[in-house]
């Protein structure tokens, strides 16, 4: 099964010189260094044909790249078997042998287990369909700029989806179709492997590709055997066991009747890189007329295959997602599956931060995993959620499949790795750089690394060390992604946003830690840093020291404006009065009156007053109260002893987000208008009741329509009703102070929404709910 090749004549001189280079004094001497005989070593050595596995041994230890020196017409030989094509009768062998080689694919190839699964996983059951970039994105030359034209405005985007930029996309299976050898790269937990199992699934099951083959090789197992073995000694050496002879197999590669799917080429031990490629090439060169899709993660890439299409696995779009959600759970023990599918998508669609991972199939996976273990996904857990879907891709991936990887990046400790990826993270974030050129991050990955003991000193052996850091870090984990030809990013907001605070939070100096913080409430007006702050506070034990310094940044920003200050007053005054006017048994706490009377007089949505109000009931209570007295001309006081007799009829929608339950609440409080006064306008009757009946009565459809009109109806409905009864004086703020007060009360959600995610001392806790929204 081996064959035989030679040097090139003209190559020998070259051989020769290698050979004294190497300081081998004779041939006797270099044939025992390597453990071969001395007639292999003469015959090498004037251009005699050898055994393939003994001349790229020797090329090896010389230094030199078989592919240079071989004889061009041994490359690859021309097959002669004892009989043509023609006169065998090879479809019954491609039946029979699919039927031997059946329960291996069911072996290798049917079931899955990632992560903190407890048992396997049928591939059938949990497979999404996916995509494919026909040209990668590493491959694309494009400008910083060119990337950033997807994005109404770059300092609000919510990720880095380019598929508007990559170009075409297919599906994997048309894919296959197209290109007769393929070579799939994508991102570590793209669904490389899972893609070749399914293919192979579905081609022994008949659904595709039905009169061909389909072997699957592992590729990091290939040379684990301790003995070096061509390919095909490897694919028939696995295939024995199940009554597959050689000469079956030789057939069928002969004549192009199997798909090879070689996975993983990017787990293959760095020792043996060179060989496993070697015979990739040789294998699919001589078995030219057979498939061949092989999968590798991207960055991984050490060799290019002439004649493989290399393609891209694209990012999981909405459709996947929701598809993938649903056979997940399909396959769960529960009795309520589709309950749970459900919820599970909606509580994802309500946190944007968190599915902008789902994307990414391991992600997903690994979210579906902490779905069932907490019920939810809350914002008091995010930084949770981010950290453990990092130290996935940090390490358990890999460890998880017994992957070694062997360069200068392994030295970095677990800790190592996370300390630099925020020290990245936050040079970028503070410029507001969200492409990097590679130049760029590998010098800040040199500041870095230039600070352990056993750095190199060099600057130019320290600046290659860096870029084999950036290589394993997008290789390895996927962390940092080439998003086009030299211009890189994080692979997710969420990450550059996680590493960030990460940064800002973990420092072991007070007092940088200080000075860290102090530059953080800088920026509390702008947006672009609002996930950073709920993500800092969360590592504090306690944070009281960061909020206290948010609450006095937020005071500030309206601490110079008389009228503003004055305002501030009468908010307050005008809370202390609604409190006075409720029963004993009915309190709410005075911020969140002041807040919702700020709201009101600077037109903004109340459901914004979530923040503030904590308690759910508050939300509906305020919302339906506030619509009644500006619809039916009632006093605040007499529109919310009229509502919050109805707190159990709210209850139903404690499980829904803020924007559903505005709608339902508006929906709900245009027909108690509409009850409490028959009088009412009569324009303004028709309007409403135009208005309620676009809302259908079906809670599920209600909630489905709510994602796509719900929005732009709210809003219809405060147009029609927010000049009709303005609640409180017209204080008439001029553009500036209006922008002022707004940034103010934006300042102040996002503080009590860092409130609720920190742990803080019920002192200070107590100190800034009171004091929220005062006179400075």
């Amino acid at each position: 099964m081996s064959r035989s090749i030679r040097v090139a004549p003209q190559y020998i001189p070259q051989v020769k010189l290698a050979l004294k280079r190497n300081g081998f004094p004779s041939q006797n001497a270099f044939a025992t260094e390597m453990g071969l005989s001395r007639d292999t070593i003469r015959k090498f050595l004037n251009a005699i044909g050898i055994d393939y596995l003994n001349f790229v041994e020797i090329c090896e230890k010389l230094g030199l790249n078989w592919h240079d020196i071989v004889y061009k017409e041994d490359d690859a030989p021309e097959e002669t078997p004892s009989q043509s094509p023609k006169d065998i009768d090879i479809d019954p062998l491609v039946q029979n042998v699919r039927e031997k080689v059946k329960p291996f694919i069911q072996v290798e190839c049917s079931t899955m287990r990632v992560l903190s699964m407890t048992c396997p996983i049928n591939v059938n059951d949990i497979y999404t369909h996916v995509n494919i970039l026909e040209k990668p994105t590493a491959n694309l030359r494009l400008e910083i700029d060119d990337l950033l034209q997807g994005f109404n405005d770059p300092n609000q985007f919510n990720g880095y989806g380019l598929s508007g930029i990559s170009g075409g996309r297919m599906s994997g299976v048309e894919a296959v179709d197209k290109y007769s050898k393929l070579m799939v790269i994508g991102k570590p937990g793209a669904g490389k492997t899972t893609f070749l199992k399914f293919l192979a699934l579905q081609c022994i099951e008949g659904k595709l590709q039905s009169d061909i083959v389909p072997i699957f090789i592992t590729l990091k197992d290939f040379p684990e055997h301790g003995k070096k073995q061509t390919l095909l000694e490897y694919i028939i050496e696995q295939l024995s066991p199940y009554e597959i002879v050689a000469e079956e197999i030789e057939q069928l590669l002969k004549q192009g009747r199997t798909m090879v799917l070689l996975d993983g080429l990017d787990e293959v031990k760095e020792k043996n890189s060179n060989y496993v490629l070697d015979q990739i090439k040789y294998f699919s060169k001589r078995y030219y007329r057979n498939r061949f899709v092989m999968t590798c993660r991207i960055a991984a890439q050490k060799y290019t295959f002439a004649e493989f299409t290399e393609v891209e696995l694209a990012d999981f779009d909405s459709k996947q997602i929701d598809t993938f959600a649903e056979n997940w759970f399909e396959c769960s023990k529960e009795e309520k599956k589709e309950e749970k599918a459900k919820k599970f998508r909606r509580n994802l669609n309500n946190q944007p931060r968190i599915k902008e991972l789902a994307t990414n199939p391991l992600l997903l996976t690994l979210l579906c995993l902490v779905f069932d273990d907490k019920g939810e996904f809350v914002s008091r857990n995010r930084y949770d959620v981010y950290k453990e879907a990092i130290d996935t891709l940090l390490g358990k991936w890999d460890a998880s499949r017994a992957i070694e990887r062997e360069n200068v990046y392994k030295n970095l400790s677990l800790g190592d790795k996370r300390d630099l990826l925020s020290y990245i993270a936050l040079k970028t974030f503070e410029n507001g750089d969200y492409f990097l050129l590679k130049t760029d991050l590998v010098n800040l990955i040199t500041d870095y690394i230039r600070n352990f003991p056993d750095a190199k000193t060099n600057l130019e052996e320290l600046e290659s060390d860096s870029e084999a850091v950036l290589k394993s870090i997008e290789a390895q984990h996927g962390l940092l992604v080439e998003r086009a030809r030299g211009i890189y990013s994080f692979s997710h907001l969420t990450f550059l946003e996680y590493f960030t605070a990460r940064r800002i939070a973990t420092r072991p100096d007070p007092e940088v830690s200080k000075i860290a913080f102090s530059n953080l409430v800088k920026n509390i007006t702008d947006k672009r840093w609002q996930e950073v702050f709920l993500l800092a506070v969360v590592p504090l034990r306690p944070a009281d020291y960061l909020l206290k310094l948010m609450k006095q940044q937020v005071d500030s920003l309206v601490a110079g404006d008389e009228k503003l200050q004055k305002f501030l007053n009468w908010v307050n005054e005008q809370s202390l009065e609604i409190q006075k006017s409720l029963p004993d048994k009915v309190s709410y706490k005075p911020a969140a009156i002041r807040s919702f009377y700020l709201d009101s007089d600077i037109k903004i949505d109340p459901q914004r007053t979530l923040g503030f109000l904590i308690d759910f009931y508050c939300l509906c209570i305020f919302t339906c109260a506030s619509f009644l007295c500006r619809t039916v001309n009632l006093s605040f006081k007499e529109a919310l002893n009229i509502v919050r007799e109805l707190k159990p009829y709210f209850t139903r929608y404690r499980a829904l987000d803020a924007a559903t339950v505005t709608v339902f609440v508006r929906a709900f409080a245009i027909d108690k208008a509409l009850e409490i006064d028959l009088d009412i306008d009569p324009e303004l009757r028709r309007r409403l009741e135009e208005l309620k009946a676009q809302v259908d009565e079906d809670e599920d459809k209600l909630i489905d329509w709510v994602k796509e009109e719900g929005q732009d109806w709210a809003e219809q409905v405060k147009i029609q009703i927010i000049e009709n009864h303005p609640i409180g004086e017209d204080w008439q703020f001029d553009e500036a102070q209006t922008e002022l007060i707004t940034k103010y009360y934006e300042a102040n959600v996002l503080l009590m929404a860092c409130l609720n995610n920190a742990y803080v001392s019920h002192e200070v806790r107590q100190e800034i709910e009171n004091n929220l929204l005062l006179p400075f």
